[in-house]
Order: structure tokens, then sequence, then C-alpha cells
């Protein structure tokens, strides 16, 4: 469970500090923690966010999906 929460802080960090995204929740001098929320579900109805893999990196499912599967493969191999 751990594992998601730090997946989830890595992610925040990647696209607030990102040179092509940042400044997401720092909007014109307000604070916006939405926005991120808002990012965060965008792939669940926008398809663009699957179709380009130039947008793979903001497409916060897909994290979860390749960290869900770096636990399967830890829980059965043993490797970390």
């Amino acid at each position: 469970m751990i594992n998601y929460f730090i997946t989830t802080f890595i992610f925040v960090l990647y696209i607030e500090f990102s040179p092509t995204m940042g400044n997401i929740w720092i909007r014109n001098g307000v604070f916006a923690p939405y926005n991120i929320i808002r990012l965060m579900v965008a792939p669940l109805y926008d398809s663009n966010y699957w179709m380009y893999t130039t947008m793979w990196m903001i497409n916060y499912p897909l994290w979860i999906i390749l960290q869900t599967i770096i636990n399967f493969i830890n829980y059965y191999f043993r490797f970390f």
C-alpha cells in the first residue's frame, strides 16, 4: 500500500517540477490542488492520454498500473 502512496507522491512531484508541465498547483499566485486531481482523472475520460506515447508520463492510471505490475513481480519472484 505504501508503494502506491510513494508512486503518487513521485507523480505529483514530477508534474509540479516538470519543465514542460510544471506549476500545476500554483497558478497566478493561487494554490489550487484541484488541478492535480483533475489531471489524475483526465485519462479516465480522455483517450488521448492512452493513444499518444508523449502523454504517458502524465497518465496517472498508467503509473498505477506499472506499480501494480512491479508489486506483482516483487511478490511472486521476491526481487526487492
